[in-house]
């Protein structure tokens, strides 16, 4: 980035000595897409950089490795498994011998060089120099990554390099000395002359189970001797195999095949085995943004996307129907158990971006849907199919370390999150298959566990996401209103997949009667009945503006810049997680107006001061707690996609209310949008320009500003503002008449037509309450959040 190059040139002016970085990472450093550091030795472990690939991954320097899926269960707490790291390799030391008649030998002094992170290759490098008499000599490079695609694979690959001008060390031999970390395992197969090691470590499961990790790895041996001969460079890779069974040779057999292909298939002194995991790699970063002027920004924001997809697998490769956990590697803090947050922090700010890639966290919870059946709240076997998701879950779905307690609102987060990805994705195969049984089971579990007090509906005893609240509450707002929205969806879609049409009524029936709390005698909305202003830990009310996008809260521009005034105020900033600012940032500048617009940039610049060290690492809140926190780096996405650029998928259309960052000069946004790739570039003050550059399957697309829809025919210019729609146009297809197309899209037009009318009666409902006080507990706000056009 900038800034890092910034820092470099005032050190030398300075005449301290550093590692000035390779002239091929300038340009990346420039754009972004490489963090460097001088010497990585001298950061601590909260700032270390780590590589995964949603199966396997390791913080860099670490003595362990984590496999997705891999739980133990020791002290009455569920946690990710720890694995002994073959990769957690360091150079200890190196020497020459001379091929002249007496074969001395010269020991170098090692000088650290650099290390950088490529953030769009998934590859980390660390840079030594080897140096003679104040002479550099030979240059080491140690590269470790996590296969992408082939995801049981971890490697540490290690390069050299003569770069001095001294010909005649070409003809020398030269001792690479490697620190090994000590490894311990329960069982090896026999020694072998293959060079390399089979071996397993027994896991005690989740519910004392026994589990085995089979571990196949080169044999690492304590010195690598390069023996020159007119060569300029070295190359040799030390390759890591992780399979997970239920059976310990199984286990092992796995790993070795998987090592063994790796091997034959690639071999470890060559390149083809690292390209082809940069290849799958960077195809992540086709989806990526450019703001002009603000290269820290850019910066940031691709390390966080690196760190996201280093915990989510691609799902055509992936190995377990599970990934690394949201909350990132083992902490003290979150023990790499999954949460709500994987729908309502991560989800929002990837689908987008790679849509595919969000589907693994959505398979998670349909894969374990079985697990998440309620048990407990009288429902009827025959007609309802319930589902509550616990508050954390491991590998099988339900947490044994909470007897299986369970939040609503995690439950509500899983259906929110369907509806995100369909409203991108409009991938009506998936939707029939796993979206709706999700959508579906959560308004189960919401019919199922309401209380009806005349024509008003209640959740009683229920958790609330603030971690300070350590009781069970009544009238959750964030609860509520996911109740509202997953009750909404579900009676929308339950009638286009023909469910009973009681069943579907009555979901609507409790939607339009969840109660959403008001505080007694004051105008402004509360966390939960009984709130008594404290401060808070959360963003319990703000989240009705994102990412529940919740109407018609966020229809109110007066109440949404109101209410998150008042909730800043009460805010307990160094305790409160870092995932919570995108929903004031894009609340606020949603809200609109220049007042609300410095104070989102306010709180947008100073979470930029949660990334830790040359690598971004994220804090779980002020206090660095549980780094690396990954909803808090999905958190500074959301804050750019749905703030900045100001995203909205509503209506069965996507839009864009472009708001300048600090400084900039222009927003660029590469995303996909119905499986068709899009770029959308707003020049601050001026234009917008939009292309569709890859076509979508049985869909054109329309384009909507200044008040006209026009065809978007590969490109498109918006003049003079900073609003776009795009909206789908479902293709004729041979046979289909244009008037079985017309129809339902003259449905559609009634359908938003009795949306809007609906939004300006609850708009002048809610502020009729703000301005005469809200004498009443509770009053409705209840709207769907998402509807697709295209398949209805």
């Amino acid at each position: 980035m900038t800034g890092q190059l910034v820092i470099i040139s005032v050190l030398c002016l300075l005449g301290i000595a550093i590692a000035a970085p390779p002239a091929a990472w300038i340009s990346k450093i420039q754009d972004g897409t490489l963090l460097y550091t001088d010497d990585d030795s001298l950061i601590t472990s909260d700032q270390s950089a780590s590589v995964g690939n949603g199966f396997l991954a390791t913080t860099i320097g670490s003595s362990n490795i984590y496999a997705a899926g891999l739980y133990t269960h020791t002290n009455n707490k569920t946690f990710l498994a720890a694995v002994p790291s073959p990769v957690a390799t360091s150079l200890l030391s190196a020497s020459r011998t001379n091929k002249d008649v007496n074969h001395t030998s010269t020991s170098y002094s090692l000088k650290a060089a650099g290390a950088g992170l490529d953030l769009t290759l998934g590859v980390y490098t660390r840079r030594i120099m080897l140096v003679n008499n104040g002479t550099d000599e030979i240059l080491v490079e140690l590269k470790w990554y996590a296969h992408r695609t082939l995801q049981s694979i971890i490697v540490t690959e290690v390069d050299a390099y003569i770069v001095t001008t001294n010909a005649s060390i070409s003809a020398d031999s030269f001792t690479l000395n490697f620190k090994i970390p000590t490894l311990n395992f329960d069982h090896c197969a026999n020694s072998s002359t293959s060079g390399y090691s089979v071996c397993a470590n027994t896991v005690v499961g989740e519910f004392n189970q026994t589990t085995y990790v089979g571990i196949a790895y080169s044999s690492q041996s304590i010195t690598l001797t390069w023996t020159v001969s007119g060569q300029t460079k070295f190359r040799d890779s030390f390759a890591t195999a992780i399979r997970v069974s239920n059976d310990r040779k199984e286990a092992m057999r796995l790993a070795e095949n998987d090592f063994k292909y790796v091997k034959v298939q690639f071999g470890l002194t060559d390149t083809a085995l690292r390209i082809e995991h940069e290849k799958a790699f960077s195809n992540l970063f086709t989806s990526n943004i450019v703001i002009g002027n603000r290269p820290d920004v850019t910066a940031l924001f691709y390390s966080a996307l690196y760190y996201l997809y280093s915990s989510i697998p691609d799902p055509d490769t992936a190995l377990a129907s599970t990934y690394l956990s949201p909350n990132g590697l083992f902490n003290n803090e979150n023990l790499g158990e999954v949460s709500t947050l994987a729908e309502t922090a991560i989800l929002p700010a990837l689908v987008l971006l790679q849509p595919n890639v969000t589907a693994s966290i959505l398979q998670y919870r349909f894969d374990r849907a079985i697990a998440a059946r309620a048990a407990d709240c009288g429902y009827n076997p025959l007609t309802d199919i319930p589902l509550q998701f616990p508050s954390q879950s491991a590998d099988s779905g339900v947490n044994p370390s909470l007897s299986n307690t369970f939040d609503l609102f995690t439950t509500g987060g899983v259906s929110l999150g369907a509806s995100y990805y369909y409203s991108v994705s409009n991938d009506a195969d998936w939707l029939a298959k796993v979206g709706y049984p999700l959508i579906k089971g959560a308004a189960d579990a919401f019919k199922c566990y309401a209380t009806v007090n005349g024509q008003s509906v209640h959740y009683l005893g229920v958790s609330t996401p603030d971690a300070s609240v350590t009781k069970k509450v009544d009238d959750s707002i964030y609860t509520n209103a996911l109740a509202s929205i997953a009750l909404h969806t579900a009676n929308y879609w339950g009638r286009h997949y023909d469910d009973p049409l009681s069943t579907v009524s009555l979901w609507g029936s409790i939607a339009s009667g969840v109660a959403v709390p008001t505080g007694n005698g004051t105008d402004h909305l509360v966390p939960y009945v009984g709130y008594n202003g404290r401060m808070v830990s959360s963003a319990d009310v703000a989240s009705l503006a994102f990412p529940l996008n919740f109407q018609p809260f966020t229809t109110d521009s007066d109440l949404v810049a109101r209410e998150l005034k008042y909730y800043l105020n009460r805010t307990d900033i160094a305790r409160t997680p870092s995932h919570v600012w995108s929903s004031y940032v894009v609340g606020l500048l949603g809200a609109g107006g220049d007042i609300n617009q410095k104070n989102a940039t306010d709180i947008f610049e100073q979470t930029m001061e949660y990334a830790n060290g040359p690598f971004n690492v994220w804090p779980q809140n002020g206090l660095g707690a549980g780094t690396n926190y990954l909803p808090g780096l999905a958190s500074y996405i959301n804050s750019v996609i749905y703030g900045f650029f100001g995203a909205r998928l509503q209506n069965g259309a996507l839009s864009f209310t472009f708001t300048p960052l600090l400084n900039s000069t222009s927003s660029s946004l590469n995303f996909q949008y119905m499986f068709a790739k899009f770029s959308v570039t707003y020049y601050h003050g001026q234009n917008i320009i939009v292309r569709q550059n890859t076509p979508a399957p049985n869909t054109t697309f329309a384009i909507g500003c200044n008040g006209a829809l026009s065809d978007l025919d590969g490109g498109f210019y918006c003049l003079n503002t900073n609003t776009v729609y795009i909206v789908p146009k479902p293709m004729v297809e041979p046979g289909v008449t244009e008037k079985s197309v017309l129809v339902p899209a003259i449905l559609l037009g009634v359908l938003v037509l009795l949306c809007g009318v609906m939004i300006m009666y609850f708009r002048a409902k809610v502020t009729a309450h703000s301005k005469g006080g809200l004498n009443e507990n509770s009053h409705n706000m209840n709207e769907p959040l998402m509807m697709s056009s295209s398949s209805s």
